[in-house]
């Protein structure tokens, strides 16, 4: 089951308060071939806006601001089995969804990647969906390295984090591992600059 909700709301926020959610990048030999995921939760980082999330689960049970980015905001529904998390940037183009994080035990399409990894698959299956590139930790054990931690792990000495990023847009996937091997959270994150580039 989840656990303090409003700590890894919080965590959330100051993850992607510091840049675009996760800012390193992994070595180019790790970088999956192939199409990049970009939807999760039934959420596409192309295309869906905050409108269509609310339609799809609702008005959000929390929004968050954050002082030092004043243009994120942070949207947290609490749906069967899990939290869902949206972060949302306000740019020259409108609301721009940034990232979807869900944690959780959920079997609904809240729980599925648009490529089909599920909660409760296993490191096999995403194998399986997105092939043998990608990076596996451990969660970073220094609680006061924001930028590095993810929001999902509980106990951070028993979970595994797999991070996937595309070779054609660094789109990343970072998919949590409970102590049983099987998935409890995924974050997609909108790659920097997406979709003109960085000057």
């Amino acid at each position: 089951m989840i656990r303090n909700y409003s700590k890894y709301s919080l965590l959330l926020a100051l993850l992607l308060a510091v840049g675009s959610a996760h800012a390193d990048h992994l070595p180019h030999a790790l970088l999956a071939k192939g199409k990049p995921e970009i939807e999760l939760a039934g959420i596409n980082l192309e295309k869906s806006k905050l409108d269509d999330v609310i339609r799809r689960y609702g008005q959000p049970a929390q929004k968050l601001k954050v002082p030092n980015n004043p243009a994120w905001s942070g949207y947290r529904w609490e749906i069967s089995h899990a939290k869902l998390e949206v972060g949302v940037v306000e740019g020259p183009k409108g609301a721009e969804i940034t990232d979807v994080y869900i944690a959780g035990t959920t079997e609904a399409e809240a729980g599925l990647t648009g490529q089909g990894l599920k909660m409760g698959d296993t490191l096999a299956d995403l194998k399986r969906i997105y092939g043998p590139l990608f990076e596996l930790s451990v969660p970073n054990k220094n609680p006061s390295d924001v930028r590095e931690s993810f929001t999902g792990v509980q106990d951070k000495n028993e979970y595994q984090v797999a991070t996937i990023q595309w070779q054609s847009w660094d789109f990343t996937l970072r998919v949590g591992f409970n102590a049983a091997g099987k998935v409890d959270a995924m974050w997609l994150i909108l790659p920097e600059c997406y979709p003109d580039g960085c000057d």
